[in-house]
């Protein structure tokens, strides 16, 4: 039987061993058992991790644990858990039926995030995460009840929709390939 959210303890664990000084996983599996919400959010990140090949997922996982730290103001832990949607990614590939899906490793260099195969030809998938708008991290500080402010999504969400499409395409690009932009809102 699988055990529950095996993946997710192991990298938890990880970053413990990394980042002894940090103490956002303090009491996870508590915290994990007494919030409903949390505990199916991290469920979710592991189900899709799941479906990742033994390669795959250490690449994953030292590149999470790399980014651990990499997060701004009203928006703990962002490099992280932008690193953990490359496995949506992963996840949807497979499902679609593409042979060869890997999780590329950092080299320094910009490359796109995942490889993988279509028939013959080698393709790329660059990952993207729109976090939350320095608007809405106020609005959450501030304490304030707010209803029905995403009915409308902003000009300013499609701008950045576009501009993050652009910027993936373009790490495609330089690869050579052409490929599939994921993104997670």
């Amino acid at each position: 039987a699988h055990s529950p959210m095996r993946r997710i303890r192991e990298l938890v664990n990880a970053v413990q061993l990394a980042y002894p000084q940090d103490h956002f996983f303090d009491r996870f599996a508590e915290s994990c058992r007494e919030d409903p919400a949390k505990r199916e959010a991290y469920r979710t990140y592991d189900d899709a991790l799941r479906w990742l090949d033994p390669d795959s997922w250490e690449i994953l996982k030292s590149k999470a644990v790399a980014h651990f730290r990499n997060h701004r103001e009203g928006q703990l832990k962002q490099g992280f858990f932008n690193q953990l949607n490359e496995s949506f990614a992963y996840r949807h590939l497979v499902r679609q039926g593409y042979r060869g899906v890997r999780i590329l490793p950092e080299h320094g260099r910009r490359v796109p995030d995942i490889e993988y195969l279509e028939g013959r030809w080698r393709r790329h998938c660059e990952v993207k995460t729109i976090g939350i708008s320095q608007e809405e991290i106020a609005r959450r500080a501030s304490g304030k009840a707010f209803s029905n402010v995403y009915v409308r999504l902003g000009d300013r969400f499609f701008s950045k929709l576009r501009n993050t499409i652009a910027a993936a395409r373009s790490q495609i690009q330089a690869q050579g390939t052409t490929g599939l932009v994921y993104v997670v809102v």
